[in-house]
């Protein structure tokens, strides 16, 4: 596995809810958990990279992948995927990454996504956290 990035995952002992910007009332004077979370491709997404063949099925992964792993959040109503928002052309895309259930995670989706053969290959909206987009709404 080459590990492309790392998070902390800071979580109180009650499950699900995580800190973003370390600033939550409800976790002053916590004992704070930390557990890393590793970021990989695997390579089904890439045309260029990864350990196994692209599938053409799949989504094609994006060049910035990494900079949006840096950036992606953990939300409290999907704690087995991180997010990260995306803004592009003035329109916001949301990327999933999925959590393997051994702490690794790999890039799954994007709102935006495309096939090589330039099928969409979308996640729906509605698959998108609602408090995430309650969060980019508000800004």
């Amino acid at each position: 596995m080459l590990i492309l990035g790392v998070h902390k995952d800071e979580s109180n002992n009650t499950i699900g809810n995580y800190i973003v910007e370390g600033t939550k009332p409800s976790t002053k004077d916590k004992v704070i958990n930390v557990e890393t979370q590793y970021y990989e491709n695997p390579g089904h997404h890439d045309l260029k990279d990864g350990n196994m063949p692209y599938n053409s099925t799949k989504a094609i992964i994006p060049d910035n992948h990494v900079k949006l792993w840096e950036n992606s959040v953990k939300i409290d109503s999907d704690p087995k995927n991180r997010w990260a928002i995306e803004n592009k052309d003035g329109k916001v895309i949301y990327h999933r990454f999925q959590d393997d259930g051994n702490g690794n995670f790999h890039w799954n989706g994007s709102t935006k996504g495309i096939t090589s053969s330039g099928k969409e290959r979308n996640i729906k909206i509605s698959d998108v956290p609602s408090d995430l987009i309650k969060m980019v709404d508000s800004k």
